[in-house]
């Protein structure tokens, strides 16, 4: 299972509707963490599997606000009989 460290300054105009967003599209892939949206950008860490993690980075590199590629996440794992390290989603 895979961990995620990510954060980027970027002026958002909505940040309430981007947080919505993010929180939609983690809930539906199974996402433990926290990812806090404010008017100056993103900062968060995720844990899941490694298509649900990867389907996430993909998803921030191509968002229109966020200029972020794959080398700008933060890599790390832990083992699935532990549980995730992160109790739910906030």
């Amino acid at each position: 299972m895979r961990v995620v460290l990510f954060y980027c300054y970027s002026e958002l105009k909505s940040p309430e509707a981007e947080r919505d967003r993010q929180f939609e599209f983690c809930e539906a892939r199974g996402l433990y963490g926290r990812v806090l949206i404010s008017v100056e950008g993103i900062n968060g860490t995720l844990a899941g599997s490694e298509e649900d993690v990867g389907a996430y980075i993909e998803m921030l590199c191509s968002h229109p606000d966020f200029f972020m590629t794959p080398a700008d996440f933060k890599n790390s794992s832990y083992e699935e009989e532990t549980g995730p390290p992160f109790p739910d989603l906030q």
